[in-house]
């Protein structure tokens, strides 16, 4: 018995929370504050790096991202070297192309390397957040 009365609470609180969710979406309420603000230029963009060379895999030593406005962001490399993280303040509407160019830790005899590769930066529909991976090959 005490079972199905845990069934049914639990049946309640998510049909209350639904409703309040719906009620806050028709009365025009952010429902939180991850909503895409249509006029706001800032994105994060964010994504693996591969640094494989024939050594094997080596971790990324800095990515540096040029955006076609002329934004230029030195990302921040995290978890180990092998994802990237980067905010743009001037993205514009319809989005843009940017070229991040990516240098490898020492791969054979300790010699960086670096590779390029053209990415699109755009605003999110929900949030500021955009995943852009950054594969070596295409």
């Amino acid at each position: 018995m005490r079972r199905i009365m845990h069934v049914s609470a639990t049946r309640t609180s998510v049909t209350a929370v639904i409703g309040v969710a719906s009620a806050g979406y028709l009365l025009g309420v952010p429902l939180s504050p991850a909503q895409a603000d249509p006029g706001d230029p800032y994105v994060q963009i964010y994504g693996g790096v591969d640094c494989t060379l024939n050594a094997g895999e080596v971790p990324a030593k800095s990515v540096r991202i040029r955006a076609q406005n002329g934004e230029v962001q030195q990302a921040k490399v995290i978890e180990k070297g092998y994802w990237y993280t980067a905010d743009f303040f001037k993205v514009p509407a319809g989005g843009e192309t940017a070229v991040a160019s990516v240098t490898c830790a020492g791969g054979p005899a300790g010699v960086p390397r670096t590779w390029s590769r053209t990415i699109r930066v755009s605003r999110p529909d929900l949030g500021s957040m955009q995943y852009v991976g950054l594969p070596r090959k295409p």
